[in-house]
C-alpha cells in the first residue's frame, strides 16, 4: 500500500565511500571528505565561532567543518560549541557531552592527537580506544546515522544474520567506539551507514541504520527481522 502511495524510486546522488581510503593514513582528510559528502549544503551566512580556548588542530577543524553544519555537533551527543569549551580543575578540555548529562567526554589540550576520557565522575574514567582523529570520525558517523531521514532498527539480531546484512557494506577500519560500555563499530556504503553493537556473550547484536534514501533499506525487509522502526 505505502509503494502505491509513494512509488519507489532510486536516488539520484547518493554521499560517497571516498573518505574511507583515507581513514588509516589521513583522518583530517577522512572526515573532512565524509562530512562535506553527507552534508554538502552549509548554510554559509552562519558567522564562525572562534574556540574559548586554545584546542587541537583536529578539533579546530572539526569546529570548522561543523561552521554552518549545525548537526555536525550533534543531535544525540554532543561537541560542545566552539564558544562554551571548559577546562576543568584537572587541566582537561571537557568538550563533549551525552545527552542527559550522563558522561562527559574530555582530552588534554598539551598532547598531540590527545586521548579522549569518557568521565561519568565518580563512577569511571576510562580512555576512548581511538584518539582524538578516529574518535572525532566515529561520533560524526554515529550522528549521522541517527539524524538520517530514514532509518532501520529494532531488538539484538543473531549474530550470523547481521553478517549477511552487513556482507554489501565496508566496514569502517577503526577500533570499536564507546569501548567497554559498548563496543560499536561502523559499517557504510554510499548514503548508508550501520551502527553495529556487539555482544560476543549472547551472540548476537544490535544493529542500526541511517540512509539519506529510503530505496537503500528495502533489501532489508525480506530478512525475517522484526524492525522495531522501518522507513524503507
Amino acid at each position: 500500500m505505502l509503494d502505491r502511495v509513494r512509488p519507489p524510486s532510486a536516488p539520484t546522488t547518493l554521499p560517497g565511500l571516498d573518505w574511507l581510503d583515507h581513514v588509516n593514513d589521513d583522518r583530517a582528510t577522512a572526515l573532512r571528505q565524509f562530512i562535506e559528502g553527507w552534508y554538502p549544503l552549509p548554510d554559509t551566512d552562519r558567522v564562525p565561532t572562534t574556540p574559548s580556548v586554545g584546542v587541537h588542530e583536529a578539533l579546530a577543524a572539526f569546529y570548522r567543518l561543523a561552521q554552518g553544519r549545525p548537526e555536525v555537533l550533534g543531535v544525540q551527543n554532543f561537541i560542545r560549541p566552539a564558544g562554551e569549551l571548559t577546562t576543568g580543575a584537572d587541566g582537561l578540555l571537557e568538550f563533549g557531552y551525552e545527552n542527559q548529562g550522563g558522561f562527559y567526554w574530555s582530552l588534554d589540550p598539551s598532547q598531540d592527537d590527545p586521548i579522549v576520557w569518557t568521565d561519568d565522575e565518580p563512577a569511571y574514567r576510562y580512555a576512548e580506544r581511538e584518539r582524538l582523529s578516529g574518535f572525532l570520525l566515529q561520533f560524526s558517523l554515529y550522528e549521522a546515522m541517527v539524524s538520517a531521514r530514514y532509518h532501520a532498527g529494532g531488538g539484538p539480531v543473531p549474530t550470523p544474520i547481521a553478517s549477511e546484512l552487513l556482507s554489501t557494506l565496508r566496514r569502517v577500519p577503526l577500533k570499536t567506539w564507546m569501548w567497554p560500555l559498548y563496543q560499536t563499530s561502523f559499517y557504510v556504503a554510499p548514503g548508508l551507514i550501520a551502527c553495529v553493537d556487539d555482544d560476543e556473550e549472547n551472540e548476537e547484536c544490535d544493529i542500526s541504520f541511517g540512509a539519506t534514501h529510503r530505496s537503500l533499506l528495502r533489501p532489508l525487509a525480506n530478512q525475517g527481522i522484526k524492525w522495531a522502526v522501518f522507513d524503507g
